[in-house]
């Protein structure tokens, strides 16, 4: 909702307001009393939220407000999106791939790869 107001595409009502402000604390309060509650876990879980979030508002906002089509829409946020996972991938999957080889099924079959 605040992605929303803030780049322009829609006023929230108050209605639509309360009832998000009750999914969320309802959420709150359900995580809260999670036996293996980890607060590391929660931010993740909010920056994920968020920034799907706001992927989803700009996505609207280059449809809908600038007739754009599908494909224009990613052509400009599939370069972000990578952005932001490749660090990730690299640090935290390459090693794992590389260590248990299954790098070599992509050695192995790299026409199927180019093809999907």
């Amino acid at each position: 909702i605040v992605f929303l107001f803030c780049l322009g595409v829609e006023s929230p009502s108050r209605r639509v307001i309360a009832c998000v402000l009750g999914l969320c604390f309802f959420t709150a309060v359900a995580s809260v009393g999670e036996v293996n509650f980890s607060l590391i876990g929660v931010l993740f879980m909010t920056a994920a939220s968020c920034s799907d979030a706001l992927r989803l508002v700009i996505a609207q906002k280059l449809l809908n407000n600038q007739k754009m089509a599908t494909f224009e829409a990613l052509v400009y946020v599939s370069p972000m999106c990578l952005l932001f996972m490749a660090p990730v991938a690299l640090f935290k999957e390459l090693p794992a791939i590389f260590a248990t080889g299954v790098h070599q099924i992509l050695l192995d079959y790299p026409h199927l790869f180019i093809a999907s």
